[in-house]
């Protein structure tokens, strides 16, 4: 009977998952690179006479990585709210709402063997902001050409980018014993890029040619990345239960449209909690996210928070919970541009980028012509406070609402993110 609903959880999550899979052209990060690399095209007369119609984008691939990054938003426990707990006056586990629990933070509690939780929760924030800053505001990349005696600047300027992302996330749980639970949670992502700002053509130490606005709204939506997730609780030391946890993702998301990282990812965990006084519950969570391709890609994850939670109104409770992650190193990506092809007689100076968006570490020239730029993504320590409420529904349903804000403002953000969801346990 146990593998029996086990089977059923997996193959109604398989379901989603092939129904996720949706065509798409053009990811978005390559509408980006090609909308900035055509931007001289916007002043077909005075690109022609430098014989310059379109450049390579070599910040592109920084882009993605921080969009992805940003993207991959917080997902939320595999404890439900109602767990099951041993009571040595029966002498086996029974469930317990002492507590609700937490929504994005885990606790030590399991859901008891044989049982199952279901859940679908859904999160949307917008993007935007850059070390606390309007993403795109005063962006430029460009290219800079020596033509006459004179240098022009021929590229694009930003006033803003977002990207508003939507998160369809389904999960359940199974208790293979009282004491081990297995999940997975597999998102749904929808996400928009939206850019707007304006093509450059000027010269060096003289006024900008006016150009009209311009700019471009595009959506995806696929799969993100699945996720297979376990807890152990091996018991209580000194009153607070211990459980260890771990965390695989399978980088089944396309990062080029900031549905996932791309990446193949394990996060041991350390989990503490309990019930210190009523039905109030503390938790801590410690979390090292170790990445299969890059080394200093790996994170660390952390948070503690409280539930708290009234005998006469058992049936709602109030969550707390501060939740951070922060990058261990600098992560270095290389790209490749080749220079633009330029009438007889111009020279190609090179690419002015957005230092504080992404800082060149250095560029070489490799002998078939091309240039190897080196950008450094500096590590980030991204801190929010979460707090929200849980509901009871019926005998096995929980609801929830919250909303994500962050506290620190470093690397890409956003602003708010906004969560709601609900799981049935049986």
């Amino acid at each position: 009977m146990r593998f029996a609903r086990l089977g059923l959880v997996v193959c109604m999550l398989g379901v989603v998952a092939g129904g996720g899979r949706i065509a798409e052209g053009r990811s978005l990060s390559n509408q980006l690179s090609s909308f900035i690399s055509n931007s001289p095209r916007s002043f077909p007369g005075l690109s022609s006479a430098l014989g310059l119609t379109s450049f390579p984008d070599p910040l592109g691939p920084v882009f993605t990585r921080l969009a992805s990054l940003a993207t991959d938003f917080p997902v939320v426990s595999t404890t439900p709210g109602y767990v099951y707990l041993y009571d040595p006056s029966v002498g086996a586990f029974v469930r317990s709402s002492a507590s609700l629990g937490p929504v994005f933070l885990e606790r030590s509690e399991t859901i008891g063997a044989g049982h199952v939780s279901v859940g679908f929760y859904y999160l949307y924030g917008n993007v935007n902001r850059f070390d606390g800053n309007d993403l795109g505001q005063g962006l430029q990349e460009s290219v800079r050409i020596a033509s006459g005696g004179r240098q022009f600047d021929v590229g694009q300027t930003f006033s803003s980018i977002e990207i508003p992302t939507h998160k369809f996330n389904f999960l359940a749980t199974y208790g293979v014993t009282d004491n081990w639970d297995v999940d997975l949670l597999l998102p749904l992502v929808l996400t928009h890029l939206n850019v707007s700002g304006k093509p450059l053509f000027k010269e060096v130490g003289g006024q900008s040619v006016a150009a009209q606005s311009n700019g471009f709204d595009e959506g995806s939506f696929g799969v993100g990345d699945l996720l297979l997730r376990t807890k152990y609780r091996f018991g209580n030391l000194m009153g607070v239960g211990v459980a260890g946890g771990m965390t695989l993702r399978f980088p089944t998301g396309s990062d080029e449209n900031f549905h996932g990282l791309g990446d193949w990812t394990l996060e041991p965990a350390l989990i503490l909690s309990g019930i210190v006084f009523g039905h109030q519950d503390v938790h801590a969570n410690l979390g090292m996210e170790f990445n299969a391709s890059d080394a200093a890609a790996t994170r660390a994850r952390y948070g503690v928070g409280v539930t708290l939670q009234t005998e006469t109104l058992d049936w709602v409770a109030l969550l707390i919970d501060v939740i951070g992650v922060s990058s261990l190193d600098n992560e270095t990506i290389t790209t490749t541009a080749r220079p633009p092809t330029l009438n007889p007689g111009d020279q190609f100076l090179g690419y002015t980028l957005p230092a504080a968006f992404s800082p060149v570490q250095g560029k070489t020239l490799n002998p078939n012509g091309t240039l190897n730029y080196q950008f450094t993504i500096p590590r980030t320590d991204q801190v929010s406070i979460a707090p929200g409420l849980k509901f009871k529904i019926g005998d096995g349903g929980i609801a929830y609402l919250s909303a994500i804000v962050p506290l620190t403002q470093q690397g890409l953000q956003a602003s708010v993110i906004a969560a709601v969801g609900a799981e049935y346990d049986f």
